[in-house]
């Protein structure tokens, strides 16, 4: 949930964490990433008792970024070795296009995952959700 007046977030969320790229407060400061985790629990079909998600109630200002994403990029074969893409090489791309609007980081985050793919198949559903506030 996303309270625009409020600038806050309630945040839930089954094996997949949120992201929040602060802006720096001053020029000498760089952007920095705030990863709120995710429970360790499935969504899906479960026989057995299950403890509730948690709930993160998260203060955002004006010039942050949040990100909700599945893990088809992160899980995507391919480079030059045909490994997989991972969180940390995610992170740092996110990190690396602060600079640029929300759709020119959309253009960015397609292109890179079509050149890290290259010949191989797409593995799984690619989904990433953007707000900068």
């Amino acid at each position: 949930i996303y309270d625009v007046d409020k600038k806050l977030i309630q945040f839930s969320a089954a094996n997949h964490p949120l992201y929040i790229v602060r802006k720096p407060l001053s020029p000498e400061q760089q952007y920095t990433l705030d990863e709120i985790k995710a429970d360790k629990i499935p969504i899906g079909m479960y026989l057995e008792n299950i403890d509730n998600f948690s709930k993160h109630d998260l203060q955002l200002a004006k010039g942050d970024t949040f990100y909700l994403f599945s893990d088809g990029y992160s899980d995507q074969f391919g480079g030059s070795k045909g490994k997989k893409f991972l969180l940390k090489q995610f992170k740092d791309m996110i990190l690396d296009i602060q600079l640029k609007s929300i759709d020119e980081q959309r253009i960015h985050i397609n292109q890179s995952f079509e050149e890290w793919k290259g010949v191989n198949e797409q593995v799984d559903d690619v989904t990433i959700f953007a707000l900068k506030v």
